[in-house]
């Protein structure tokens, strides 16, 4: 009985350590890149409910490429090394599209995303990557 109760309480924990290196979580982000070539990306986030307090994306684009405009605004931008950071607070579930006009064109694999947030229920930081 002892060995059978150990057995499942094992598997129960692999499973929620393989969920948790998937990225499984009860408020699931996803994002995707609707445009990354030329002058214009457009990035989507896709927010599971619940959601969480804050999320953090970040678009890495060619470092030396100056940004025209931005929708929204980013928090911080490191025109050097490319990388262009968001801080959404308060989130509600559903599409969030980040929008980015760029003074000079780029290939759309030099382009990358990441979105970091906290999950609600497990409080473990979660990190997303998408190209």
């Amino acid at each position: 009985m002892k060995s059978q109760n150990i057995r499942v309480v094992l598997l129960s924990l692999g499973l929620v350590i393989f969920a948790a290196s998937q990225g499984w979580s009860s408020g699931n982000i996803k994002g995707t890149f609707i445009k990354k070539s030329g002058t214009e990306i457009v990035a989507t986030l896709d927010i599971d409910r619940p959601a969480p307090a804050s999320v953090i994306l970040k678009i890495k684009i060619p470092g030396g490429i100056d940004i025209l405009s931005s929708s929204p605004t980013p928090r911080k931008f490191k025109r050097q090394n490319g990388v262009v950071k968001y801080l959404f607070k308060r989130v509600s579930p559903g599409r969030h599209i980040v929008k980015l006009k760029l003074a000079a064109p780029v290939k759309a694999s030099r382009v990358r995303g990441e979105i970091r947030y906290r999950d609600k229920e497990t409080s473990t930081m979660m990190t997303v990557k998408f190209d």
